[in-house]
Protein backbone atom coordinates (compact mmCIF):
# COMPACT_ATOMS: atom_id res chain seq x y z
CA UNK A 1 0.00 0.00 0.00
CA UNK A 2 1.12 3.57 -0.58
CA UNK A 3 0.40 6.55 1.65
CA UNK A 4 0.66 10.23 0.76
CA UNK A 5 1.72 12.24 3.78
CA UNK A 6 2.73 15.80 4.59
CA UNK A 7 5.04 16.15 7.55
CA UNK A 8 6.64 18.86 9.63
CA UNK A 9 9.52 16.65 10.70
CA UNK A 10 11.67 13.83 9.29
CA UNK A 11 10.11 10.45 8.62
CA UNK A 12 11.97 7.18 8.42
CA UNK A 13 11.00 3.71 7.29
CA UNK A 14 12.19 1.00 9.66
CA UNK A 15 14.29 -1.85 8.29
CA UNK A 16 14.78 0.04 5.07
CA UNK A 17 16.18 3.21 3.59
CA UNK A 18 16.44 6.48 5.45
CA UNK A 19 13.71 8.75 4.07
CA UNK A 20 14.02 12.48 4.84
CA UNK A 21 10.79 14.47 4.62
CA UNK A 22 11.27 18.07 5.61
CA UNK A 23 8.75 20.73 6.55
CA UNK A 24 6.10 21.38 3.93
CA UNK A 25 7.22 18.52 1.68
CA UNK A 26 4.69 15.94 0.59
CA UNK A 27 6.07 12.60 -0.52
CA UNK A 28 4.94 9.11 -1.42
CA UNK A 29 6.42 6.31 0.65
CA UNK A 30 5.71 2.58 0.98
CA UNK A 31 3.49 1.42 3.83
CA UNK A 32 5.06 2.97 6.88
CA UNK A 33 6.61 0.70 9.50
CA UNK A 34 7.62 3.43 11.91
CA UNK A 35 7.96 7.19 12.24
CA UNK A 36 9.97 9.38 14.51
CA UNK A 37 9.82 12.90 15.83
CA UNK A 38 12.07 15.03 18.01
CA UNK A 39 9.84 17.63 19.66
CA UNK A 40 9.73 19.89 22.69
CA UNK A 41 6.17 19.57 23.93
CA UNK A 42 4.30 17.61 26.53
CA UNK A 43 2.22 15.43 24.24
CA UNK A 44 2.21 13.84 20.81
CA UNK A 45 -0.72 13.08 18.53
CA UNK A 46 -0.16 9.73 16.87
CA UNK A 47 -1.97 9.09 13.65
CA UNK A 48 -3.52 5.65 13.43
CA UNK A 49 -2.10 3.84 10.46
CA UNK A 50 1.44 4.16 11.85
CA UNK A 51 1.96 7.79 10.91
CA UNK A 52 2.92 10.73 13.07
CA UNK A 53 1.89 13.64 10.90
CA UNK A 54 -1.10 15.19 9.19
CA UNK A 55 -2.28 13.05 6.31
CA UNK A 56 -2.90 14.52 2.86
CA UNK A 57 -4.03 11.16 1.56
CA UNK A 58 -4.92 7.70 2.77
CA UNK A 59 -4.57 4.08 1.87
CA UNK A 60 -7.13 3.20 -0.76
CA UNK A 61 -10.31 1.92 0.86
CA UNK A 62 -9.19 2.83 4.39
CA UNK A 63 -11.03 5.17 6.70
CA UNK A 64 -9.53 8.52 7.64
CA UNK A 65 -6.82 8.24 10.34
CA UNK A 66 -7.54 9.42 13.88
CA UNK A 67 -5.22 11.15 16.32
CA UNK A 68 -4.15 9.14 19.35
CA UNK A 69 -3.15 11.39 22.27
CA UNK A 70 -0.67 10.25 24.90
CA UNK A 71 -2.01 10.24 28.45
CA UNK A 72 0.14 12.37 30.75
CA UNK A 73 2.03 15.65 31.00
CA UNK A 74 5.56 16.72 30.07
CA UNK A 75 6.15 13.45 28.27
CA UNK A 76 8.57 14.74 25.62
CA UNK A 77 8.10 11.76 23.26
CA UNK A 78 11.19 11.02 21.21
CA UNK A 79 10.58 7.86 19.19
CA UNK A 80 7.70 5.78 17.84
CA UNK A 81 7.48 2.18 16.63
CA UNK A 82 4.75 -0.35 15.92
CA UNK A 83 4.40 -4.13 15.91
CA UNK A 84 2.76 -6.39 13.36
CA UNK A 85 -0.45 -6.50 15.40
CA UNK A 86 -0.92 -2.74 15.03
CA UNK A 87 0.11 -1.70 18.55
CA UNK A 88 2.01 1.58 18.77
CA UNK A 89 4.84 2.28 21.25
CA UNK A 90 6.23 5.67 22.25
CA UNK A 91 9.27 6.39 24.41
CA UNK A 92 9.57 9.37 26.76
CA UNK A 93 12.88 11.18 26.96
CA UNK A 94 11.65 13.05 30.04
CA UNK A 95 10.45 10.29 32.37
CA UNK A 96 11.67 7.05 30.79
CA UNK A 97 8.18 5.58 30.53
CA UNK A 98 7.13 3.68 27.41
CA UNK A 99 3.56 4.32 26.31
CA UNK A 100 1.47 1.87 24.32
CA UNK A 101 -1.61 2.35 22.18
CA UNK A 102 -3.18 -1.03 21.48
CA UNK A 103 -4.63 -1.51 18.02
CA UNK A 104 -7.80 0.53 17.78
CA UNK A 105 -7.24 2.27 21.12
CA UNK A 106 -8.21 5.92 21.54
CA UNK A 107 -5.19 6.75 23.74
CA UNK A 108 -1.59 5.75 24.36
CA UNK A 109 -1.20 4.88 28.03
CA UNK A 110 1.80 4.07 30.25
CA UNK A 111 2.85 0.49 29.57
CA UNK A 112 6.39 0.12 30.91
CA UNK A 113 6.84 2.58 33.77
CA UNK A 114 10.39 3.60 34.61
CA UNK A 115 11.62 2.20 37.93
CA UNK A 116 14.75 0.82 39.58
CA UNK A 117 14.08 -2.72 38.38
CA UNK A 118 14.17 -1.84 34.68
CA UNK A 119 16.62 1.07 35.01
CA UNK A 120 14.77 3.36 32.63
CA UNK A 121 15.30 7.12 33.05
CA UNK A 122 15.29 8.67 29.59
CA UNK A 123 14.21 6.74 26.49
CA UNK A 124 15.34 7.71 23.00
CA UNK A 125 14.94 5.02 20.34
CA UNK A 126 12.31 2.26 20.52
CA UNK A 127 12.00 -0.62 18.06
CA UNK A 128 9.39 -3.39 17.94
CA UNK A 129 10.98 -6.65 16.81
CA UNK A 130 8.21 -9.13 16.04
CA UNK A 131 10.55 -11.91 14.92
CA UNK A 132 12.14 -12.09 18.37
CA UNK A 133 9.11 -10.84 20.33
CA UNK A 134 11.14 -7.99 21.76
CA UNK A 135 10.77 -4.26 22.21
CA UNK A 136 14.28 -2.83 21.96
CA UNK A 137 14.89 0.40 23.84
CA UNK A 138 17.72 2.95 23.87
CA UNK A 139 17.99 3.77 27.58
CA UNK A 140 20.02 6.70 28.89
CA UNK A 141 20.43 8.60 32.15
CA UNK A 142 18.58 11.87 32.46
CA UNK A 143 20.53 14.95 31.48
CA UNK A 144 22.97 15.87 34.22
CA UNK A 145 22.49 12.64 36.15
CA UNK A 146 24.92 9.79 36.62
CA UNK A 147 24.45 6.47 34.91
CA UNK A 148 25.33 4.57 31.78
CA UNK A 149 23.70 4.09 28.42
CA UNK A 150 22.30 0.73 27.42
CA UNK A 151 20.23 -1.18 24.91
CA UNK A 152 17.40 -2.90 26.76
CA UNK A 153 15.14 -5.69 25.54
CA UNK A 154 11.58 -6.00 26.84
CA UNK A 155 9.12 -8.79 26.16
CA UNK A 156 6.81 -7.53 23.43
CA UNK A 157 3.78 -9.23 24.98
CA UNK A 158 4.20 -8.55 28.70
CA UNK A 159 6.57 -5.58 28.84
CA UNK A 160 8.86 -7.36 31.29
CA UNK A 161 12.60 -6.70 31.09
CA UNK A 162 14.32 -9.56 29.26
CA UNK A 163 17.92 -8.30 28.97
CA UNK A 164 20.13 -5.23 29.19
CA UNK A 165 23.33 -4.54 27.26
CA UNK A 166 25.54 -1.73 28.54
CA UNK A 167 27.66 0.40 26.26
CA UNK A 168 31.37 0.01 27.08
CA UNK A 169 32.77 2.35 29.72
CA UNK A 170 35.60 4.76 28.97
CA UNK A 171 33.90 7.12 26.52
CA UNK A 172 30.77 9.27 26.74
CA UNK A 173 27.80 7.33 25.42
CA UNK A 174 24.20 8.01 24.46
CA UNK A 175 22.22 5.28 22.73
CA UNK A 176 20.01 6.97 20.17
CA UNK A 177 18.42 4.57 17.71
CA UNK A 178 18.35 0.95 16.53
CA UNK A 179 17.68 -1.19 13.47
CA UNK A 180 17.58 -4.93 12.86
CA UNK A 181 19.30 -6.72 9.97
CA UNK A 182 17.72 -9.70 8.22
CA UNK A 183 19.95 -12.10 10.15
CA UNK A 184 18.70 -10.69 13.46
CA UNK A 185 21.74 -8.55 14.23
CA UNK A 186 20.81 -5.35 16.03
CA UNK A 187 22.59 -2.12 15.10
CA UNK A 188 22.59 0.75 17.62
CA UNK A 189 23.79 4.30 17.05
CA UNK A 190 25.71 6.05 19.82
CA UNK A 191 25.59 9.82 19.50
CA UNK A 192 28.17 11.36 21.83
CA UNK A 193 31.31 9.51 20.71
CA UNK A 194 30.21 8.83 17.14
CA UNK A 195 29.89 5.05 17.22
CA UNK A 196 27.72 2.26 15.90
CA UNK A 197 27.48 -1.00 17.81
CA UNK A 198 26.07 -4.38 16.92
CA UNK A 199 24.44 -7.10 18.97
CA UNK A 200 24.47 -10.46 17.22
CA UNK A 201 21.74 -13.03 17.99
CA UNK A 202 22.66 -14.78 21.21
CA UNK A 203 25.45 -12.32 22.05
CA UNK A 204 25.93 -11.17 25.63
CA UNK A 205 27.44 -7.77 24.91
CA UNK A 206 27.54 -5.01 22.33
CA UNK A 207 30.37 -5.03 19.79
CA UNK A 208 31.88 -1.93 18.18
CA UNK A 209 31.07 -1.83 14.48
CA UNK A 210 32.23 1.65 13.46
CA UNK A 211 33.60 4.82 15.05
CA UNK A 212 34.47 8.16 13.49
CA UNK A 213 34.43 11.85 14.29
CA UNK A 214 32.12 12.14 11.29
CA UNK A 215 29.59 10.00 13.21
CA UNK A 216 29.48 12.25 16.25
CA UNK A 217 25.88 13.37 16.59
CA UNK A 218 24.60 10.33 14.69
CA UNK A 219 20.89 9.87 15.26
CA UNK A 220 18.61 7.67 13.18
CA UNK A 221 19.78 4.39 11.74
CA UNK A 222 17.95 2.09 9.33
Amino acid sequence: ATVAIRCRFPLRKREGTLIPAWRGMAMMVPKLRSARRNIRSGSLALVAGLMVCGATGAVAGASAPADIPIVGERIFPESVTSDAAGNIYVGSSANGTIYRAAKGAAQAKPWIVADQSNGLQSVLGVFADDARARLWVCANPKLGQAGGSAVKAFDLASGSLAASYDFPAGQPAACNDMAIAKDGTLFASETLSGRIFTLAPGAKQLKLFAQSDALKGVDGIA
